[in-house]
């Protein structure tokens, strides 16, 4: 029969063999990131020559003055006012239609161009140049909508 084991012997590193196995894990990282490191490098060097990196190092130091500071600017009434305004236009355009408000956008950059060339012309608009505007088609849809719009927005307020 064998004899009993009356000692477990345990295979310890030293500290120099840890550190030298942490440091060999680095290199390899390294190595597989070389890419990404070097950009890196190369973002923390535009962040270094433009100043911005002098800046982001001041703000953290004094990140304590700053979040006081902002703290006590959105406390005013001012602030409150904007960020409940904020919610409610947020809120609003939940609500609204995203191509019928991309149509909206594109019929009003359409019409700011329309409008810019017709300001330029020197010919006046009378009583019968505005009956006979009337009965064009796009302008007469687009006062229908202005109509729509108008009743839709008074039962609101």
């Amino acid at each position: 029969m064998a004899a009993p084991i009356q000692q477990v012997v345990r295979n310890t590193k030293s500290k120099e063999e840890l550190e030298a196995a942490s440091l060999q894990s680095l290199l390899t990282a390294v190595v597989q990131n070389k890419a990404s490191l070097e950009d890196t490098l190369r973002i923390m060097q535009e962040l270094h020559d433009s100043g911005i990196l002098e800046a982001l190092h001041a703000m953290l130091t004094a990140k304590e003055k700053i979040a006081k500071i902002l703290v006590e600017q959105a406390l005013r009434p001012e602030a409150t006012a904007l960020i409940n305004n904020m919610m409610s236009v947020m809120g609003g355009l939940t609500k609204l239609d995203p191509e019928a408000t991309g149509a909206l956008m594109n019929g009003l950059a359409e019409g700011m161009a329309e409008g810019t060339k017709a300001t330029q012309s020197p010919k006046k608009i009378g009583v019968f140049a505005l009956a006979k505007t009337l009965k064009d088609p796009d302008v007469n849809r687009t006062l229908k909508f202005a109509i729509g719009f108008l009743k839709g927005l008074g039962k609101t307020l």
